[in-house]
C-alpha cells in the first residue's frame, strides 16, 4: 500500500507543502504498458524553487497567483552537465508514491549541436563514468521511486537534418549509436525506469528524406543494446514550440510546409510510427510529447527557430486525456522544458567566453528570439512572466485575465 505523508519544506524562500513517501513498495514498471495511466509527472523541486522565487518578484497579484500554479506542474529534471548529476540525488529524495520522476539525460550535445561552431564531442569515458554510471547508481538506490528517462535530446535530429555538413557526417555510426547503446545497456533493465529515445519533432525529422534514417537509427541503437526491456518508445517536441494538433499547421503555407506533411506533432507521430511499421523495425514507438512551451503558434520566422521564441506561452498540461491518438501511439503529454530557463544568450557578449555549454548560438540572436536573454541555463524573469500571460490553456481563475 502506498502511504504518502505531507510535510512542509522550505524551498526558494517559500513554504511549500509537498507529499513525501514514507512506505512506498518497490517499483516494477511494465514497459509494455502506459505507466502514465498510474503515475503523474513528479514536481521537479529545483524548478519549483526557481518558479516560487520568480513569483515572489512579480508585482501583479493575479500574475503572481498564476505563477505559483506553475510551481505545481510536474516537469523533467535536466542532467546536461556534470554538476547536475550530483544535484539529481537531492532532487529525487522526495518523490511521492504516485508520481514518476522525469529525467533528461543530455550528455552528447552539451550546448551546441554538430551544425554549430560551439559543438564538441564528449569523451566516451566521461560520458560513461560521469553521466550514465552515476545516473544508474542513483536510480538503483531509489527502488521505491518510479522514473521516466528521456535520452539524448537534439543529438540524432541534428545529425540527420544536417547530414551533408562535414562536422555531422558519420556521427550517427561513430558517436550517437555507440554511446547511446552503452546508456541503454546500463539503464535499460532497471525495473523502476522507463526510457524514451528522443525523436526530434515534425519540423526537423518530419520530412520524408529524414524520417527513414531517423527510424533506422532509433531501431539500430535499440537492437545493438539487445532490445532492453525498459525502453518504452520515443519522445517528440522536446523543448519545442510545435502545436499538438493545429490544422492546417503553423507552417503549412511555407516552402518547408509544402515538403513536409508532419505539420503538427500529432501528424508527426502518426507518420514516424507508420514508417517504423512499414520498415518492419523492432523499436517501440509509444510516445511522449513535450507541450511545455507550445501554447501559442505563429511566432517563428522559420520552422527551424528554436531559441527563446518571443511571445511563447505555456502549453497543454501533462496528462493522458483527450489526446486524439490510439493508445498504441501516444502515452502522455509532458512538460520537459523548464519554462523560464534560457535556451541561450541573445548576444555574444552575454554568452561570455568559451564553447560547449552556454556558448553563443546564432539562433538565439534571430529576430523572433526574446531579448535580452542570458546564457543557457540562467533564469529569464520577463520571459517566464510572458509564458504565464500567453499560456493556453491559461492559469487564470477569472474570466477577464487577458493582459
Amino acid at each position: 500500500m502506498k502511504i504518502p505523508t505531507s510535510l512542509v519544506l522550505l524551498l526558494g524562500g517559500s513554504n511549500v507543502a509537498l507529499s513525501l513517501p514514507t512506505d512506498c513498495p518497490p517499483v516494477s514498471l511494465d514497459a509494455t504498458t502506459n505507466v502514465w495511466k498510474n503515475y503523474t509527472l513528479a514536481i521537479n523541486p529545483a524548478y519549483r524553487a526557481r518558479v516560487l522565487a520568480a513569483a515572489d518578484r512579480i508585482k501583479d497579484e493575479e500574475l503572481q497567483k498564476q505563477a505559483r500554479k506553475v510551481a505545481d506542474v510536474g516537469t523533467f529534471f535536466w542532467v546536461d552537465n556534470i554538476t547536475a548529476v550530483s544535484a539529481l540525488e537531492k532532487a529525487v529524495s522526495n518523490v511521492s508514491c504516485n508520481s514518476i520522476f522525469g529525467i533528461v539525460l543530455q550528455g552528447l550535445n552539451t550546448g551546441a549541436d554538430c551544425a554549430t561552431p560551439g559543438f564538441r564531442k564528449i569523451d566516451p569515458d566521461t560520458y560513461q563514468n560521469d553521466f550514465v554510471d552515476p545516473l544508474a547508481k542513483i536510480i538503483k538506490s531509489h527502488p521505491t521511486s518510479a522514473f521516466a528517462l528521456l535520452l539524448e535530446p537534439y543529438t540524432l535530429p541534428a545529425i540527420i537534418a544536417n547530414s551533408t555538413l562535414f562536422p555531422c557526417q558519420n556521427l550517427s555510426q561513430t558517436y550517437y549509436r555507440p554511446l547511446v547503446t552503452y546508456a541503454l545497456q546500463t539503464l535499460g533493465s532497471l525495473p523502476n525506469l522507463v526510457i524514451y529515445l528522443d525523436a526530434g519533432h515534425g519540423g526537423n525529422l518530419g520530412f520524408d528524406y529524414n524520417m527513414r534514417p531517423a527510424a533506422e537509427d532509433l531501431s539500430a541503437v535499440y537492437v545493438s543494446a539487445n532490445r532492453p526491456s525498459q525502453v518504452r518508445g520515443i519522445a517528440v517536441n522536446t523543448n519545442g514550440y510545435n502545436s499538438w494538433d493545429m490544422s492546417p499547421g503553423e507552417f503549412s503555407t511555407t516552402r518547408e510546409g509544402t515538403r513536409n506533411y508532419a505539420l503538427n506533432e500529432k501528424q508527426y507521430i502518426q507518420r514516424l510510427t507508420a514508417q517504423i511499421k512499414k520498415l518492419g523495425l523492432p523499436v517501440p514507438y509509444h510516445t511522449i510529447a513535450d507541450m511545455s512551451r507550445a501554447g501559442v503558434q505563429g511566432l517563428r520566422e522559420r520552422w527551424e527557430n528554436w531559441c527563446n521564441v518571443n511571445g511563447a506561452g505555456f502549453g497543454r498540461r501533462p496528462g493522458t486525456e483527450d489526446l486524439g491518438l490510439g493508445p498504441d501511439l501516444i502515452d502522455a503529454i509532458v512538460w520537459v522544458k523548464n519554462g523560464g530557463v534560457s535556451d541561450g544568450a541573445s548576444e555574444p557578449l552575454l554568452a561570455g567566453e568559451g564553447d560547449g555549454y552556454g556558448a553563443y548560438n546564432e539562433f538565439c540572436g534571430r529576430v523572433d528570439a526574446y531579448r535580452p536573454a542570458p546564457r543557457r541555463g540562467e533564469w529569464m524573469q520577463g520571459y517566464f512572466e510572458d509564458l504565464i500571460r500567453y499560456a493556453r490553456p491559461d492559469f487564470c481563475e477569472k474570466p477577464d485575465c487577458w493582459w
